[in-house]
C-alpha cells in the first residue's frame, strides 16, 4: 500500500502586497496568517497548514497546495475574521469605569474621580446594540449627461466611427440608469421616469436592448475599414522600470 501523492504547489503572485510601505508588508503576513491558522476558517481546520511565502521583485509570492479557485473560495466562503478584543480600553466592558462627582477641580474643569469603580462600560450595558437612524436626503436628485457630437465629428475620422462613439456613449448612459446608481451604502437610486432629451428634442433615447444589438454591427464596420490597426485587440503590457 502506497500513500496517496501530495497535492501540487501552487504560487501566487500578490502584487498588491509589496514591502514597502509597511501597510503591504503586514498585510502579505496577514494573509499567510489567515491561509495557515485554522481559527482563521468556517471549518475548524486551516485552509492550508503548509502555505509558505517569500519575496521576489517587489511583491509577496504564496506557495500553497491551493489552486486559484481553492484560494478564492476559501476568502468568499470559509473565511472567519479574528475577534479583535482590547479590555484595556474604557468601554470594552472588562472593568467598571471610575465614578466622578458631581463637583469640579478648579484647576481643570474636570469633574473629580472618587476612586470607586461601579459604572458600567458601554459593553457592559448597550454593547454593540444597533440603533435606528435617521437619513437626509435630496426629495430629487436629477443626472444631466452631455454628448458632445460635434467633438466627436471634429475628429474627422468618418461616418461609421463617429456612429460607433455615440452608440458607446448611449450604451454607457443606459448601463449607468440601469445598475451604476448605488453611490454608496445605503444609498440605492432608481429613475423616476424615462430620460428627456433636451436637444435635439426629437431625440430619443433607445433602449439598451437596441443599442447592444447594434453594436456588433457598427464594430464590424469600423474594422473592416481598419480603423483598429492591423489587428483588433489591443494588448497593453506594463513593464517596470
Amino acid at each position: 500500500m502506497t500513500d496517496a501523492p501530495a497535492p501540487p504547489l501552487h504560487t501566487h503572485g500578490l502584487h498588491g502586497c509589496t514591502p514597502t510601505p509597511l501597510a503591504g508588508y503586514l498585510k502579505a503576513l496577514g494573509v499567510l496568517r489567515l491561509i495557515s491558522s485554522p481559527e482563521n476558517s468556517v471549518t475548524g481546520d486551516a485552509a492550508d497548514a503548509e502555505a509558505r511565502g517569500f519575496w521576489k521583485d517587489e511583491a509577496f509570492h504564496l506557495e500553497t497546495r491551493l489552486d486559484r479557485e481553492a484560494l478564492t473560495r476559501f476568502f468568499l466562503e470559509d473565511y472567519a475574521p479574528s475577534p479583535i478584543v482590547a479590555p484595556w480600553n474604557a468601554g470594552s466592558g472588562f472593568y467598571y469605569q471610575e465614578r466622578k462627582s458631581d463637583e469640579k477641580d478648579p484647576a481643570t474643569g474636570k469633574k473629580i474621580k472618587t476612586g470607586i469603580r461601579d459604572q458600567e462600560t458601554q459593553a457592559k450595558g448597550f454593547g454593540n446594540v444597533p440603533f435606528a437612524r435617521d437619513e437626509y436626503t435630496s426629495p430629487a436628485i436629477t443626472a444631466f449627461f452631455n454628448l458632445d457630437l460635434r467633438q466627436i465629428r471634429a475628429f474627422g475620422l468618418g461616418d461609421d466611427v463617429a456612429d460607433l462613439l455615440i452608440a458607446l456613449a448611449l450604451l454607457k448612459i443606459r448601463r449607468v440608469l440601469i445598475d451604476g446608481l448605488r453611490l454608496r451604502t445605503a444609498c440605492d437610486l432608481e429613475p423616476a421616469g424615462a430620460p428627456k432629451v433636451t436637444r435635439p428634442d426629437t431625440f430619443t433615447l433607445p433602449p439598451l436592448a437596441d443599442l447592444e444589438a447594434a453594436l456588433p454591427g457598427l464594430i464590424e464596420a469600423v474594422g473592416t475599414k481598419g480603423l483598429f490597426g492591423a489587428d483588433r485587440v489591443l494588448t497593453v503590457t506594463y513593464e517596470k522600470k
